[in-house]
Order: structure tokens, then C-alpha cells, then sequence
């Protein structure tokens, strides 16, 4: 049973930190969730919204590369 749990699990992780890495601000504090990514959240909890979080998960890790790639790369 917990086996089933796993896949879930990994990508309400992987979720997570794309949305806050796609949001990345040094000088933003404490960002606010937009509505959108409060659905997608919801969408582990309610089964019937994880389409929404899947399509999330894409769209932030695409979003998270493109905003962290002044960050990874050393420009010398």
C-alpha cells in the first residue's frame, strides 16, 4: 500500500520546490502563492484538480529553469 503512495509523494515534492524556484526572488521575503498554485497544491488532496497540478508541474519547472539559469550558470 505504501508503494502506491511513492509516485504521489515524489511529485507533490518535485510540485513544491518548482513553484518555489519558478518564483525566486532574493529580495522577496515571503512570495505570495498565486491562486493557480494554490489549486495545484490542491490537487494532490483532491483527485479530481491533479490534471491542473501535472500541467503545474510542467509549466513551473520550465518557469524555474529559465529564472534560475542567471543563478547556476558562472559568467566569467
Amino acid at each position: 500500500m505504501a508503494a502506491a503512495w511513492a509516485p504521489l509523494a515524489a511529485l507533490a515534492l518535485l510540485y513544491f520546490v518548482a513553484a518555489k524556484y519558478a518564483r525566486y526572488d532574493p529580495a522577496d521575503e515571503s512570495p505570495r502563492w498565486p491562486l493557480a498554485a494554490r489549486l495545484g497544491a490542491a490537487g494532490f488532496l483532491i483527485p479530481p484538480l491533479l490534471p491542473l497540478s501535472l500541467c503545474l508541474v510542467v509549466s513551473y519547472l520550465l518557469r524555474a529553469e529559465r529564472n534560475l539559469s542567471r543563478y547556476l550558470y558562472d559568467y566569467d
